[in-house]
């Protein structure tokens, strides 16, 4: 490795910490990440649609809803966060949080959380409901995944209620995700 490449990776590895430490910038990846799974739920609808499966149509528009109203929260919650609250309770959030410089989701490598596409909802054949419910099913665990990281490895009681919170929503996801796996036939969950 280049010397470049050692201070990109230091740098990448010192905002993954962030991610665990700075409260904004764990509110930035969860919104990040439910938006991000809530388009590929719409793309999973989206094929469902082609393949005239309405059942799994609308629930995946559901799920991606939920996704969309996730992040949603999370980006008031963010706003919020730093335009009211930190004012009122006389708070500088540059120094609080040890920002010197405009949060960057593009320095952040959610790559080990990186949501699966599922390349066949691009292709113009239809996708098996048991390929898109799988594709569903690894959009859920990942997102699960993400939270009980930030869980496992943040110490600060903001993020791990909050990441606990998302955590349950995900499994809430997943469960009813295997529910419709478990109707169809000689496919597993």
């Amino acid at each position: 490795m280049t010397g470049e490449s050692l201070g990109t990776k230091g740098r990448i590895d010192s905002m993954n910490q962030r991610v665990y430490e700075d409260f904004s910038a764990f509110l930035a990846s969860s919104m990040n990440l439910e938006l991000a799974a809530s388009e590929q739920l719409r793309d999973l609808a989206a094929a469902m649609n082609n393949s005239q499966n309405d059942e799994l149509e609308k629930i995946f528009e559901e799920l991606a809803r939920q996704s969309e109203r996730h992040g949603a929260y999370v980006e008031r919650l963010n706003a919020n966060r730093s335009i009211n609250s930190a004012p009122a309770l006389g708070i500088d959030l540059a120094d609080s949080f040890g920002l010197t410089e405009d949060l960057d989701i593009a320095d952040i490598d959610l790559s080990k959380h990186s949501v699966a596409v599922l390349n066949e909802t691009e292709q113009a054949e239809p996708v098996s409901a048991r390929c898109a419910l799988e594709a569903a099913l690894t959009i859920g665990h990942e997102a699960a995944g993400f939270y009980q990281d930030i869980m496992d490895h943040s110490v600060d009681e903001n993020i791990l209620r909050f990441a606990s919170h998302f955590a349950r929503a995900e499994q809430n996801h997943i469960a009813t995700v295997k529910h419709q796996i478990s109707k169809l036939k000689n496919c597993s969950p």
